[in-house]
């Protein structure tokens, strides 16, 4: 029988972590480009964004997509910092995830940052 010990099970979810990452900052700019210019150092927003979004989804696309609707509308606010409601909404398993990103992203919207771009 294989067993991973824990080391190897922490190195496989940095690196899964780490290709969230980097998907996303490869989609980021082509689906934000009015933001590129205001956020010139990507890694920097996105990757918290990525580690936040991985606590609710689990694939590539829907965290992307989390990250995105954190920088459009929410100014990079830590989900900590989400009132109750929205954290609910975005973690309810009883939902697929693209509903629960609907859902999340009109909450955003009506909250949006007002941003000078």
């Amino acid at each position: 029988m294989l067993t991973i010990r824990s080391e190897q099970m922490r190195a496989l979810q940095t690196a899964r972590a780490e290709q969230f990452v980097q998907y996303t900052l490869a989609r980021v700019p082509v689906t934000l480009p009015h933001l590129a210019d205001a956020m010139p150092d990507w890694t920097t927003r996105v990757r918290p964004s990525v580690a936040r979004g991985l606590r609710h989804f689990s694939a590539q696309d829907d965290v992307a997509r989390y990250v995105e609707i954190v920088l459009r509308h929410l100014d990079e606010r830590t989900a900590d910092e989400l009132p109750d409601a929205a954290r609910e909404m975005i973690h309810s398993a009883s939902l697929p995830a693209a509903r629960r990103l609907d859902n999340f992203e009109r909450w955003a919207k009506k909250r949006a940052v007002r941003r000078a771009v």
